[in-house]
């Protein structure tokens, strides 16, 4: 059995999302996927050709998960009940799978958002009943162990309540078509570019310098000049819920003559709100949220 997630994009990078947690504990039994209304995911179109895959949604051509529902593959729907209502009537290929629908016997233990809809169950919730009725007890338990523990800490974090609204980590723009790298450090020590360029520059790192595009090690000495500490090694990136509060993210990787290129961009995460700074100047706003069209090949985590 085999569960996917069509994450709405607004929910990739909140913390009180719980797909990450059905993702950490089913592993390769479980598909994240970013939900794009142009652009839909070619491998979940081709797998709903080619398999028996049911759809998660209520109405009254769905049929109640039961212990004889036997599909391959389950799609849930994951965000709120209205980016779910959006997913569903932007997508006629969901429109066309069979349904199923959950009756909960149980209240849900979700209390980490407001205005949750009455008899519902968070995502994490869905996909342990799928796995219990399809005889993957051991597995829900392991899953509803997991939401218990995840809720205990987000409380006792304090996580849950509003936070002080803190003042907006700000963009800085390259003035380099390949300073992308002097502009992230820029922005993550809270200084302009050209002041950021000449302690680069003082180390000997230039934006020009082709020698150093393919290389970590030159943003680590401008940051640590800068006062600014990162981890010692590449993460590759797996979801936006497992990113650490702070970090470098290496997008649109690529290779060219057996060389490996990026574009460096900063992860921000401000309590249940994340957001990414790009610093290409083409930017309208360099502010990003669009995190399903963003697709970072590994990160580097940044201690402060």
């Amino acid at each position: 059995m085999k569960l996917q997630l069509l994450t709405h994009p607004r929910e990739l990078s909140k913390k009180t999302n719980t797909g990450a947690l059905v993702a950490q504990a089913l592993g390769k039994n479980c598909r994240v996927i970013p939900w794009h209304r142009i652009t839909p995911d070619a491998e979940l179109l081709q797998e709903i050709t080619t398999s028996s895959v049911a759809l998660l949604y209520p109405g009254e051509d769905s049929d109640e998960l039961n212990d004889k529902t036997d599909f391959a593959s389950y799609i849930i729907l994951d965000g709120t009940w209205q980016q779910a209502q959006k997913m569903y009537n932007q997508s006629p290929y969901l429109k066309a799978l069979p349904k199923i629908h959950i009756r909960p016997t149980v209240t849900s233990i979700f209390t980490l958002r407001r205005n949750q809809k009455s008899g519902g169950l968070c995502t994490a919730e869905c996909a342990a009943e799928i796995l219990k009725h399809g005889g993957l007890s051991a597995q829900a338990q392991q899953l509803h162990t997991k939401l218990i523990k995840f809720i205990d800490q987000y409380g006792k974090n304090g996580m849950n309540l509003p936070l002080a609204k803190q003042q907006q980590m700000k963009p800085v723009i390259q003035e380099e078509v390949t300073g992308c790298a002097i502009a992230a450090s820029a922005a993550l020590a809270g200084i302009s570019y050209p002041q950021a360029k000449q302690t680069a520059n003082a180390l000997g790192i230039y934006a020009e310098d082709e020698s150093l595009w393919s290389d970590t090690h030159h943003i680590r000495r401008l940051l640590l000049q800068l006062g600014i500490h990162t981890r010692p090694q590449q993460t590759p990136f797996n979801c936006w819920h497992a990113l650490p509060g702070l970090a470098l993210l290496a997008i649109k990787w690529h290779q060219h003559n057996g060389r490996s290129f990026w574009h460096w961009v900063v992860f921000v995460r401000d309590g249940d709100n994340a957001y990414v700074l790009d610093s290409k100047q083409a930017l309208k706003n360099h502010v990003r949220t669009d995190f399903g069209r963003i697709n970072p090949k590994w990160f580097i985590e940044v201690i402060r």
